[in-house]
């Protein structure tokens, strides 16, 4: 919203200026709430004990031990399944999505595509364009 505002409102050099430093700000910030949280507020004994309420949960105490276990085998897989899924279909539609870019981003220097079908559509192409080209220069003779 407030690039819309500022596109706007503002000249090209003034424009790049304050969404320059209103997206540095904006990532700075992130990058300071995950570091205050992971080295602060989340790395404390308190935190990992239920704010004093019970003991460390070590794996290595019968109770927290059988629970892990449970949790690693049968609740874990379904959650590492279902974020690669998620992951894999996510990039799937961007694909799909974005299919005229696929087919640049896979296009090698010398022009040919580095998918097989790609390659062999594009010979194709080349041979119908080399025959109306024939068929032209015949027509050119003809008349």
């Amino acid at each position: 919203m407030m690039q819309a505002l500022c596109e706007r409102r503002l000249q090209n050099g003034v424009l790049f200026q304050v969404l320059f430093w209103k997206d540095l700000f904006c990532a700075l910030s992130n990058i300071a709430i995950i570091i205050v949280v992971q080295w602060g507020i989340m790395n404390r004994c308190s935190c990992w004990a239920g704010m004093g309420s019970t003991w460390v949960h070590l794996p290595q105490l019968r109770e927290v031990k059988a629970e892990l276990m449970y949790l690693i085998r049968h609740v874990a897989p379904f959650i590492v399944f279902a974020a690669l899924v998620f992951h894999f279909g996510f990039c799937a539609a961007v694909v799909w999505k974005y299919r005229d870019a696929f087919r640049v981003f896979i296009q090698r220097d010398d022009g040919a595509s580095n998918l097989k079908w790609q390659s062999q559509v594009a010979a194709k192409h080349e041979t119908q364009v080399r025959v109306a080209e024939v068929v032209d220069d015949q027509n050119t003779n003809e008349v």
